[in-house]
């Protein structure tokens, strides 16, 4: 499992018990709402501050944006970003004459 999956998990394990302790209130008034939306945003930032910082220009993305993402979002996000690079890296680490090794026969 990528680090941010594996970041990710752990942090909504955390949350689910929190909610437990804690739970939202079940009303649907507006007090609730916006306590809810307060833990959205809360959230978000715990995940995006918890990043690794090779995740920084992720993170700094994410925050200037003018629409408000939701965590599962800004996870796929990150998730994207980490296996772009990890084929990238993949794909340097790639001994070249592989490839003329197979032409050759």
């Amino acid at each position: 499992m990528d680090y941010v999956t594996s970041y990710y998990s752990k942090l909504r394990a955390l949350w689910a018990e929190l909610d437990v302790m804690i739970p939202s209130p079940g009303c649907t008034c507006e007090d609730s709402t916006m306590y809810v939306e307060h833990l959205r945003s809360q959230r978000l930032m715990q995940f995006l501050m918890g990043l690794n910082q090779r995740f920084g220009h992720i993170r700094s993305s994410i925050l200037s944006r003018k629409l408000v993402i939701t965590v599962n979002e800004a996870c796929a996000v990150a998730a994207q970003k980490e296996s772009q690079r990890t084929l990238r890296v993949l794909d340097k680490t790639r001994d070249p004459l592989i490839f003329l090794v197979g032409r050759t026969q």
